[in-house]
């Protein structure tokens, strides 16, 4: 409940939309014609449509009114999306997550950041210790693994990219937690773990380090060119717009 003090002329749906919300919380991207403001006849609920219908409720009913809200939009938590309506929603063409196309990056050179890297290791090895098996752990478990990785990479960067794991997004789609999110300077980068089976030897039940090695520098350059690419193209930004001033 809320106080609207508004003279007769200033009674507008748009008007009451844009106070509540002000004065509520409502999912990002709502807009005034989410908003449907509706009244109570009887069993029927009647969609006020227009300036008069709102003006004509409040002036009799001596100014304290009862108006169900609802907010029809399409966000929803990122839970409930299916790929076919993703698909339906946003014209693709694939059928399913796996054909979509897949970005083919390229690897930063490694050979630089070797303690970071036997740390890396040395943390995995750990984990492969006190964690259930891979190949049946679930998905909480897994993630284990792959933010070592992540939180290393991040490591040489001092500081300037931070590793946040099950951060809530809100979109005008969707809302809830992804797995991680990476951020570097104003950016995010979206990361979900892969459903398909890891790669790495830590699906072995006797964890060989060298095997792992070499895996591990792989992966590692990969992220790390990720995360170069995305640091020179925001520097390449603060160029353009310091040239232009």
């Amino acid at each position: 409940k809320f106080l609207w003090a508004v003279t007769r002329g200033q009674i507008t749906l748009s008007a009451l939309k844009t106070r509540l919300r002000t004065r509520f919380a409502f999912p990002d991207g709502t807009e005034d014609e989410h908003i449907v403001i509706i009244r109570e006849n009887g069993k029927e609920h009647v969609r006020l449509v227009d300036d008069e219908d709102l003006a004509c409720i409040i002036w009799t009913q001596g100014f304290k009114v009862d108006l169900p809200i609802i907010v029809d939009t399409s966000q929803q938590p990122f839970s409930s999306w299916t790929f076919p309506k993703i698909k339906s929603l946003f014209g693709l063409t694939a059928d399913s997550y796996i054909d979509l196309p897949r970005f083919d990056g390229g690897s930063a050179d490694a050979s630089d950041y070797k303690k970071v890297l036997e740390h890396v290791l040395e943390d995995i090895a750990m984990k492969h210790k006190t964690c259930i098996h891979v190949t049946s752990a679930n998905e909480a478990t897994r993630r284990e693994f792959i933010s070592s990785v992540l939180h290393g990479v991040a490591s040489c960067y001092d500081g300037d990219v931070k590793v946040c794991p099950e951060y809530e997004l809100s979109g005008s789609h969707g809302k809830g937690p992804v797995d991680w999110v990476i951020k570097i300077g104003d950016t995010i980068i979206v990361l979900l773990s892969s459903r398909t089976p890891f790669t790495f030897p830590i699906n072995e039940s006797v964890f060989e380090k060298s095997l792992m090695l070499e895996k591990l520098k792989n992966l590692f350059g990969q992220i790390k060119w990720v995360f170069d690419r995305q640091i020179e193209s925001q520097e390449s930004l603060k160029r353009v717009k310091t040239e232009n001033k």
